[in-house]
């Protein structure tokens, strides 16, 4: 199968993205005051503990699976189908035994639930199976991430937003039947991550086998060489995240450990808004990050430079945009979400975005690592910093009694810290150009953000808003103001033309299909 040029490619990933986006923030902030409205918060806060956890004893497997993407990336690129063969079946047969070992862990986990966790004792039963079905469902998704592998290396993200659509779709239809026909329960929840994730496994290995019927299942094709040069690199992908996770999900076990299950439950419904943002942040790095790739597989080292440069310009934009009407309306978006008793937890919020400007915005980056094998300093790095983050959770809790939101604050402090100083610097390094190339991106982005939250804040204060209608309409008014902004200040003309070619073919294909 002949590969397809990633810019012809760009526009229907775009709009697979933009698609999954805009469903991804429909369900989240539908679901988290379903699920609070008909289980409680303590219940609720269960739900992300056990995803979380599942994350955490993911690590290698998701470091290693880093690896496989890249090194099979690059050899259907070149269509070495007798490389890519066995690279790919190398990391099935070892993600297969990664999976076995991870069964008797998972077990004992799921039985002994109620010693780990902070956990009501009118929930104890119904989180076993929560946990249970859970598991199960991150052990089939393990699966489906190496046979997800021939979509990324041909640039089809759509298709693979296909794959996430259905999951996260038949997730939310599935717990809205069981609890309409049964009862609100959290073993339900479980199920319906577990019959997400099998609809994701079989339409991941449907495209596997579409794409790259050049590759074969075959025990024959393992080699250990080649599982050690996986391992090598993925050794350090896997400090990498660890310090990752000690960064973004250390946090809803802290808040479980010493506020108990309702807190966690307030806490992770506030921090659905920062996972909605870093999903929004994934429509464009998503994008971007096979073309890194495919481009440093064809040695076009100045079209990584350019590609990284566009992606963090627009993340940085974008995200200062999105976070800045967000915390200008905090008080009130979380009364008429969750409740007018949720709007104390404004400040929260605010902690949990204001930094994700500068954290989301070098997401391109991260990709550049890998593209070029240097990995070892950033996991280093990660590493370092997220026990920070651990640290300083801890004793903003227990020695400054700054509760949840001193955890929140530790976090934003420790990431900002990493993500802001050395991610920048290192992939100029790397690259052999200027350590500010990448700083002015970020710069906008934060003053972008300051101005925006600083239009909200304002907008907030004079408009009356008791309604969503009222809410909609403020937010729009502003983004429209900021937008227009952006474009004639922040937009070069060729970052202008690079939307117009983008946008305008699909707008002008909509037209026609209704004229």
């Amino acid at each position: 199968m002949q590969t397809k040029s990633f810019k012809n490619q760009f526009p229907k990933n775009l709009t697979m993205n933009i698609l999954s986006f805009v469903v991804n923030i429909i369900i989240g902030l539908w679901l988290v005051p379903y699920l609070i409205k008909y289980m409680g918060p303590a219940a609720y806060g269960l739900v992300p503990l056990a995803m979380v956890f599942t994350e955490y004893i993911s690590v290698i497997t998701v470091s290693i699976n880093g690896a496989i993407t890249r090194f099979i990336t690059i050899d259907i690129q070149k269509e070495n189908w007798l490389s890519a063969n066995k690279t790919f079946n190398t990391a099935l047969f070892a993600m297969l035994a990664i999976i076995l070992v991870q069964v008797p862990l998972l077990s004992y986990v799921t039985a002994d639930v109620t010693s780990i966790f902070e956990v009501p004792e009118e929930l104890v039963y119904d989180t076993y199976y929560l946990f249970a079905f859970t598991f199960l469902g991150y052990l089939i998704s393990l699966l489906s991430s190496i046979f997800s592998t021939s979509m990324y290396a041909y640039n089809r993200l759509d298709l693979r937003k296909v794959v996430d659509l259905s999951r996260i779709v038949l997730r939310v239809v599935t717990i809205i039947i069981c609890f309409t026909v049964f009862e609100p329960s959290l073993k339900f929840v479980g199920l319906a991550n577990l019959i997400g994730a099998l609809t994701a496994f079989i339409y991941a290995v449907s495209n596997w086998a579409k794409l790259t019927p050049q590759l074969r299942i075959s025990i024959k094709d393992f080699r250990f060489p080649i599982l050690k040069k996986l391992v090598s690199m993925g050794g350090w992908l896997i400090v990498n995240q660890i310090g990752f996770l000690l960064f973004l999900k250390v946090d809803i076990f802290v808040v479980n450990k010493f506020f108990g299950a309702e807190a966690t439950g307030k806490y992770s419904a506030v921090l659905q808004w920062n996972v909605l943002i870093r999903t929004m942040a994934g429509v464009l790095s998503n994008l971007i990050g096979p073309m890194l790739l495919i481009s440093f597989a064809k040695n076009k080292i100045d079209d990584v430079i350019r590609i990284a440069k566009m992606g963090v310009k627009f993340l940085a934009i974008g995200v200062g945009l999105m976070t800045g009407i967000i915390c200008g309306f905090s008080d009130q978006l979380l009364s008429l979400w969750l409740g007018p008793e949720y709007a104390i937890y404004a400040g929260l919020m605010i902690i949990m975005l204001c930094h994700l400007v500068i954290n989301l915005g070098v997401l391109p980056l991260f990709q550049i690592n890998t593209s070029l094998n240097k990995v070892k300093i950033p996991g280093l790095f990660t590493g370092g910093f997220g026990i920070l983050n651990l640290l300083l959770a801890i004793v903003f809790v227990k020695v400054f009694g700054f509760g949840f939101w001193g955890v929140a604050l530790a976090g934003a402090i420790a990431v900002t810290a990493k993500n802001g100083i050395f991610t920048p610097i290192y992939a100029s390094h790397i690259l052999n150009i200027s350590k500010t190339t990448f700083y002015k991106p970020l710069m906008e982005g934060l003053i972008l953000f300051l101005f925006t939250y600083l239009i909200s804040f304002i907008t907030n204060s004079f408009v009356p808003i008791s309604n969503w209608f009222m809410m909609t309409i403020s937010g729009a008014l502003v983004f429209v103001l900021v937008a227009i902004s952006t474009w004639f200040v922040l937009l070069s003309e060729t970052d202008k033309d690079m939307i117009g070619s983008t946008i305008v073919p699909k707008l002008e294909k909509i037209t026609k299909k209704f004229s």
